[in-house]
């Protein structure tokens, strides 16, 4: 009799089971080396969406206090906040592929550490799905960006905050070249993980864009191709407090306003 460890999800633990030496043997050849002694690859981890905001059910205007409803039937919607001396509504524009609807933020104000400049966020509440701990999980949206759109910080999406011990994901478009990046950081910790496409997103027209945790990697997509990946540890823990901010990370002045339009806003873990 020989046995084996045995992960179980839910919870986190490894179980060890007893199995006969001809099963143990039959598990070994499915799951071990192949002919050439290298480890066959590992199946890609399926992720569930957690977080979607597709915008179909907004109705203009969407002011201060206007409501979000989820794409998912048991998803977190969002809630529109506004901040300036004359606080301008999201706008409701023709979303992704021409079809349904996208949210167009405000324009670029020139100097944006001025409290009167428009600022406008979409915050979900805080919610465990959106915490993935050490887990692989996805997050990112459809991205519409005109070249005088770019600004030094412009935050798409993020969840908690890089200094101050918790921990933080972000999806942001940082620079005048209009190239988007992912950031973690983990729980505890003060390093800053990154990872920067390697194309720009700031050409006017509709963009998706990805960030993926896959084990051991941090890697950004644009438009389903593979733009740039780095390496995190796999025990690195993400699970920032507080809401999850769409278009800024508050309404403070500096607060990495988005100038863009957005569409399919969205979070996946594995469930």
């Amino acid at each position: 009799m020989r046995y084996f460890w045995w992960r179980t999800r839910v919870p986190r633990i490894w179980r060890r089971i007893a199995v006969p030496t001809a099963v143990g043997v039959l598990l070994l050849s499915a799951c071990g080396s192949g002919g050439d002694g290298a480890d066959n690859a590992a199946a890609p981890v399926t992720l569930t969406k957690v977080m979607s905001l597709d915008f179909e059910q907004a109705a203009a205007p969407l002011a201060a206090g206007a409501t979000i409803s989820s794409a998912l039937a048991n998803g977190p919607g969002g809630a529109v906040e506004l901040a300036g001396a004359t606080p301008r509504p999201l706008r409701l524009v023709t979303g992704r592929a021409d079809k349904g609807h996208g949210v167009a933020f405000p324009p670029p104000c020139p100097a944006t550490a001025d409290p009167t400049c428009p600022k406008a966020i979409i915050e979900v509440a805080d919610d465990l799905a959106l915490d993935p701990g050490a887990e692989d999980y996805e997050w990112g949206a459809s991205v519409l960006l005109e070249p005088d759109e770019t600004s030094k910080g412009s935050n798409i999406m993020q969840k908690g905050f890089s200094v101050g011990g918790g921990s933080q994901w972000k999806l942001q478009v940082d620079g005048d070249n209009g190239h988007p990046s992912c950031v973690v950081v983990g729980e505890g910790e003060s390093r800053i993980h990154d990872v920067y496409a390697d194309v720009t997103i700031a050409d006017g027209k509709w963009h998706d864009v990805t960030c993926r945790r896959d084990e051991a990697k941090l890697v950004i997509t644009v438009d389903g191709a593979h733009r740039k990946s780095t390496k995190i540890a796999k025990s690195l823990t993400i699970s920032p407090a507080g809401p999850m901010r769409i278009g800024g990370k508050s309404l403070k002045p500096n607060n990495d306003q988005f100038f863009g339009t957005l569409d399919d806003v969205f979070v996946s873990t594995a469930q």
